[in-house]
């Protein structure tokens, strides 16, 4: 199963071999796209966008001066 899943995409990967690099690729043929597949890209793409709201938001936090809720 970890096979079938691992080359259900599109890898471009680099493999260091004896001081040789070696890329090595693999696709899914379109007829084999099905509902996993678009489900795990679009799973990747949504966490992509979350992470980046994400540390947006905490880096906003960081540069606001702290707010203590009381005017002096």
């Amino acid at each position: 199963m970890f096979i079938t899943v691992f080359f259900f995409f599109y890898l471009p990967t680099l493999v260091l071999s004896d001081n040789r690099i070696i890329a090595l690729e693999a696709e899914v043929p379109p007829n084999e796209k099905g509902s996993i597949y678009y489900l795990v890209i679009t799973l990747f793409v949504m966490s992509i966008i979350a992470s980046t709201l994400l540390t947006g938001a905490f880096l906003i936090l960081l540069i606001l001066p702290p707010h203590s809720g009381r005017e002096n």
